[in-house]
């Protein structure tokens, strides 16, 4: 099977520290060399651009939101590079980073426009934790 990872250095949704680093850690432990040692091709496709956001912005857009612009961008962004391996007939493993990434997954499978896509191939998230609301 072909794999494409993708990284989504995410800690807004949940204000911990730490979180983001998870995809690079599990880069640095090996995550490429497990997966093609188990027979599959897999190609690292780096981490989504995270915008810097200062702690002014956090309840910008409402009182129960957190950091509402930069995760809804990530989210679009992660919607559309999972949405583009799919249709490239590869896998999409994202790995993260906080909840707050599980939405761009999630969504690039109802943008498919009619192109049905089996259980099977739904992406996998891998997330550390944390939610987008308090």
């Amino acid at each position: 099977m072909k794999i494409n990872v993708i990284g989504v250095p995410l800690n807004l949704g949940c204000d911990r520290e730490g979180v983001e680093r998870a995809p690079n850690h599990l880069r640095e432990r090996g995550l490429m060399k497990l997966i093609r040692g188990n027979g599959h091709r897999a190609f690292d496709l780096g981490n989504l651009y995270v915008p810097p956001v200062s702690e002014a912005d956090k309840f910008a857009r409402g009182n129960s939101m957190k950091y509402l612009d930069a995760i809804v961008e990530v989210n679009n962004n992660l919607a559309e590079l999972v949405y583009d391996t799919l249709r490239g007939g590869a896998f999409p493993l994202v790995i993260g980073g906080d909840h707050s990434l599980g939405l761009g997954s999630a969504l690039s499978g109802w943008t498919l426009m009619g192109i049905s896509i089996p259980a099977r191939r739904h992406p996998v998230v891998i997330s550390t934790g944390c939610l987008l609301a308090h």
